[in-house]
């Protein structure tokens, strides 16, 4: 498959599950059964495949963040695979992971990388800023917006 026929899966994948919150479908046409997203994995059950983790996940985030936005910001295919620059943008009117609704947007950024084979996504790669988000909805203190002082010394060396 070429890589604009991968970067057009990837683009039509994250807009549909993510803004239009639609993936039950889509998942198994998009990702392979026994695909590994590295991010996830570490928190699937032994008995669970990616498609039903992530589709686990979909749906706890868009419970939180039901009018949930992505905006693809950019996105560059080489050989296999297809790398994906993103923003989410939402309003936190749900509970997510014990935090009452906050009614605060959230605008956090984030990267994935997609490995394709025969048509289907196999391998994920994911970062994003969690950290941000849950600074965002008021989980968090204010933890990165200061300038501190004594690295004024250090910028100034």
């Amino acid at each position: 498959m070429s890589t604009q026929n991968n970067k057009a899966i990837c683009l039509a994948f994250l807009e549909t599950v993510y803004t239009e919150g639609r993936h039950d479908d889509l998942i198994n046409k998009v990702i392979a059964s026994d695909a590994v997203d590295h991010e996830l994995a570490p928190y699937a059950l032994p008995y669970m495949t990616t498609p039903q983790m992530l589709a686990m996940f979909l749906t706890f985030y868009k419970r939180a963040f039901p009018d949930l936005q992505i905006e693809i910001q950019d996105m560059l295919a080489e050989g296999d695979r297809v790398a994906t620059r993103w923003r989410l943008r939402g309003t936190h009117t749900g509970p997510l992971m014990g935090i009452d609704p906050s009614q605060q947007r959230i605008d956090v950024g984030g990267l994935r990388i997609d490995r394709f084979a025969n048509g289907k996504i196999v391998e994920t790669w994911g970062s994003w800023d969690l950290l941000g988000l849950l600074e965002q909805i008021g989980a968090l203190p204010e933890l990165r917006r200061v300038f501190y002082p004594e690295l004024r010394s250090v910028a100034a060396a």
